[in-house]
């Protein structure tokens, strides 16, 4: 006959309690993304609107971006910039400097209520100000517009996902350095489950 003793039972009860009260801390100390919406706006600066992609695409991705903010308000709005730095080569040596375009694009449609914040990191979501925020306004999606695709919005919308967030692109809204690569870097982020919507589905 199988016995168990007393013992046995007693340590068998005390291991499940045990393990039972480190995935109760680990899910109180879990980021629990809330139930509202923010839209980032990611590095719409000068430096890439004015200066990088040609006249035609900014004007049409500014456009894009303004519609979204206006479809999507009251949501929070959230620009954040790139601290752009440019390599400098000189018979001094090599130095790097900000460029002198970091600004925000003028023609976005930004209200002195948005807030702005600059990343030193390719992605926003290494802002703890950022982080700070969404958590105080129980926020769990982010939409996605800005630039570029393969680049800094691409590893902001994967981070995002990565921390429990729901991230949307919105389509017409992104912009890769390279117009044709556009689609190809859309069809990698669907297929790691980040949501891509056009524009015309805002609501």
């Amino acid at each position: 006959m199988f016995y168990v003793s007393q013992h046995s039972y007693a340590m068998k009860i005390h291991c499940f309690l045990f393990l039972f009260a480190i995935l109760s801390t680990f899910q109180l100390n879990a980021r629990q993304p809330g139930g509202n919406s923010a839209l980032l706006v990611i590095d719409m600066q000068d430096e890439f609107t004015r200066h990088t992609l040609d006249n035609a695409r900014a004007t049409t991705l500014i456009s894009n971006v303004n519609e979204s903010i206006a479809l999507l308000r009251p949501m929070k709005v959230i620009f954040v910039k790139a601290d752009i730095r440019m390599l400098t080569i000189s018979l001094k040596g090599i130095k790097t400097e900000s460029s002198e375009h970091t600004d925000l694009d003028g023609r976005l449609d930004r209200r002195e209520e948005d807030l702005v914040l600059t990343k030193h990191e390719s992605s926003a979501l290494t802002l703890e100000e950022l982080n700070s925020l969404l958590e105080e306004h129980q926020i769990g999606h982010l939409y996605l517009a800005g630039v570029f695709l393969g680049q800094c919005l691409t590893n902001t919308a994967l981070h995002a996902q990565e921390e429990g967030y729901n991230a949307t692109v919105i389509r017409e809204a992104v912009a890769a350095r390279n117009q044709k690569k556009s689609d190809k870097f859309l069809k990698k982020l669907e297929a790691r489950g980040i949501g891509v919507i056009q524009l015309s589905n805002l609501h």
